[in-house]
């Protein structure tokens, strides 16, 4: 099972490529497998 929409991982690679600068390829699928509590913990200021 999917844990987020594709339109969902697509803006969240970018917002992190504009946290960090850049966006890898191993870390847009590491977001991909990513479930809603650790995209909770993303979108909390660092």
């Amino acid at each position: 099972e999917q844990g987020i929409e594709q339109g969902e991982a697509e803006m969240i690679v970018r917002l992190l490529a504009l946290r960090f600068g850049e966006c890898e390829p191993e870390l847009a699928n590491r977001i991909m497998r990513l479930k809603g509590f650790q995209l909770a913990l993303l979108a909390e200021p660092i």
